[in-house]
């Protein structure tokens, strides 16, 4: 029966290793996956005796010599092939575990950059949210003081406009009662000045005065005519004149009052007043009322 052995295509050892059609030899580390050379043992052949004693003994010591030699060359061989082989194996388990390790290591890097990437944006967005932060922090402390300046600046504001709405309301009345007081002082003036100047009209054209002072009348003192005529179409039932006029020693004012009564349209009528002499007349005003 023939055996077979795997011989390694380069190097001819036959220190071959394999699993599952694929082979490497030991001594040269070359691969490949079909067999090359197939070397067939020799089959063992019978050798004769020798006819003379001499060399059979002779021969017989070298048989014994080659055996125990074969012997111990085949249990070399066999520890050398045990060494190889499971050094070859534990090779190819390495092999297969440094692979495994290198894929795990890959991918492992690559986990390491996406997340080195990650904790970088991270960062930045914790850069940018720390700014936003402060940027924040200061707006909103701007807007709590510009909230406080405002309401302050509101209460301001209605406080300067009830003023101001009561300062109108005085205002108007005042501008009223100034107006009133206008008026008095403007006809009072006017019937002062037609007093003095000796005629003297209404302002709504009711009545017209005629004035005449007369001084030095007698005992020192002025005789003071005041003329009223009546300018309506219809007729006035009473007329009230009042003079009054200041005098300088006793440093007062002192009046007179004549009325007239039934003054139909254009007719007229006089009253006379008793005035102090010029030397102690300062001024004098006329008022007439009438109805």
């Amino acid at each position: 029966m023939s055996e077979t052995h795997i011989r390694c295509p380069k190097c001819g050892s036959g220190n071959i290793i394999g699993y599952m059609g694929e082979y490497e030899c030991v001594n040269c580390g070359y691969r490949f996956t079909k067999p090359v050379d197939v070397i067939k043992s020799a089959k063992p052949r019978y050798v004769p005796p020798s006819t003379s004693k001499k060399a059979a003994g002779d021969g017989g010591s070298r048989t014994w010599i080659l055996v125990l030699l074969l012997i111990v060359a085949i249990l070399g061989w066999l520890f050398w092939i045990g060494c190889s082989v499971s050094c070859s194996l534990e090779t190819a388990v390495l092999r297969e575990l440094n692979q495994d390790l290198e894929a795990e290591n890959k991918a492992l890097e690559e986990q390491v950059a996406a997340l080195s990437d990650q904790v970088s944006a991270l960062s930045e967005v914790a850069y940018k949210y720390k700014q936003l932060n402060f940027s924040y922090s200061m707006l909103q402390s701007s807007y709590e003081s510009l909230k406080d300046e405002y309401e302050s600046m509101l209460e301001k504001k209605q406080e300067c406009e009830s003023n101001y709405f009561e300062l109108e309301k005085n205002y108007n009345k005042l501008i009223e009662r100034y107006e009133k007081l206008n008026q008095s002082y403007q006809d009072l003036s006017k019937a002062y000045e037609v007093a003095k100047k000796a005629s003297w009209a209404s302002p709504d054209g009711s009545l017209e005065i005629t004035a005449t002072l007369t001084p030095e009348k007698y005992f020192g003192g002025s005789d003071l005519l005041v003329t009223v005529k009546n300018l309506r179409k219809e007729s006035i039932k009473y007329v009230l004149v009042v003079v009054f006029y200041w005098h300088k020693s006793y440093d007062r004012v002192f009046y007179e009052i004549g009325s007239i009564e039934n003054l139909y349209p254009g007719e007229t009528n006089s009253l006379n007043f008793d005035l102090p002499s010029t030397e102690y007349l300062e001024k004098y005003e006329i008022i007439a009322v009438w109805k």
